[in-house]
This record gives structure tokens, C-alpha cells and sequence, in this order.
């Protein structure tokens, strides 16, 4: 086990610090490696997990840069810890390990429903466009017809104002009798 002593020099704690750091990714390292945690056990799903796990009885034989090593239990650590400069590319390896091992974790029921669902929500979307360009080329088109319509409108609104009009002037005129002529002829 790897213990923090406020005591120690800063160097040394950060030291320790890191080496914790590095048993965690050692052991996701193996994980990956094998395919999958053991079964049953509460693995880290995100960073924050990561960073909070803590499992004093855990113990692994592990590779770490070529050579085997044991951990001895698993510690905490702190958000600042793993953002030290020393410490990102093993944060960023944590946090890409998850992801694998979360995906080989999903039962293949779940990636089989997943890849369906996502088939599903391609073809809606699809359809979905579909519609959407339907939509718009009649509303271009009602728009027209509304327009063609306002237009008839008008002009028949403005015919019937001509033909009162005419009505009215055909009205002041005054009549004609027709009179024939001495001969039979109309005049």
C-alpha cells in the first residue's frame, strides 16, 4: 500500500500520487487486455469514478511499461492530481480505457437493440426530410394559389364595380320608342 504522509517532501507525494495513479491505469490496462473487468465487479464508468475508486483489498499482477508489477490495493485521488502536466497523458489514458471497456461491456442483446435504434433513427430522419420537403413545396404552392386567388378576387371585385357603373349609366339614359315613318319605316 502506498500512504500519504504530509510529512513527506512534495516531491515524494507527488511521486506517490502518480504511482497511484499509474496502478489504475495498469489495472484497466489489464482489463482491456483480457476484454472486460471481472464479472461483478463495481468498475469506474467515468473519470470522476476513476478518480474516487478506492479498493484497499484489490490486488493484480499487472504490466506496466514492460514490466510486471503488483498492485496492492486501489486509492483515491484528487481532480487536481491527475490535471498536474506529469500526470494528463495517464488521465487521458484512463479516460480512454473506460470507453473501451464500457463498450465491450455492453451485453451484445444491447448493441444488437442500439444499432437497430440508431437504423430506426436514420430512417426517420429521412422520412422526416421528406416530409419537411413535401411541406415546403405546398406551401409554395398554396402560397401561389392564394396569390392567384387574391388576384381573381380583385378583378372580380373590380368588374362588378365597372358593371354598377355601367348600370347606373345605362339607367340615366333616356328610353327610345321606336316611331315608323309615313313609309313603314323605322326611324
Amino acid at each position: 500500500m502506498i500512504e500519504y504522509n504530509p510529512r513527506e517532501s512534495t516531491e515524494k507525494r507527488q511521486k506517490k500520487a502518480q504511482r497511484r495513479l499509474m496502478d489504475k491505469v495498469a489495472v484497466l490496462e489489464l482489463w482491456h487486455q483480457v476484454g472486460a473487468p471481472p464479472d461483478g465487479y463495481p468498475w469506474p464508468k467515468r473519470i470522476g469514478e476513476f478518480l474516487a475508486w478506492e479498493d484497499a483489498d484489490f490486488k493484480a499482477e499487472v504490466l506496466w511499461e514492460g514490466e510486471k508489477t503488483e498492485v496492492n490495493g486501489i486509492y483515491k485521488l484528487s481532480a487536481v492530481t491527475a490535471d498536474k502536466p506529469q500526470n494528463l497523458s495517464l488521465k487521458e489514458r484512463a479516460i480512454e480505457l473506460i470507453g473501451h471497456l464500457h463498450r465491450a461491456t455492453k451485453p451484445s442483446s444491447i448493441r444488437a437493440e442500439e444499432k437497430r435504434l440508431k437504423a430506426e433513427l436514420s430512417q426517420a430522419l429521412a422520412e422526416l426530410q421528406t416530409i419537411t420537403n413535401k411541406f415546403i413545396e405546398l406551401r409554395a404552392e398554396m402560397l401561389e394559389v392564394g396569390k392567384s386567388s387574391r388576384l381573381k378576387d380583385n378583378r372580380i371585385a373590380n368588374l362588378q364595380e365597372e358593371n354598377s357603373k355601367l348600370l347606373k349609366k345605362l339607367a340615366t339614359l333616356t328610353t327610345f320608342q321606336v316611331v315608323p315613318d309615313k313609309g313603314g319605316e323605322v326611324v
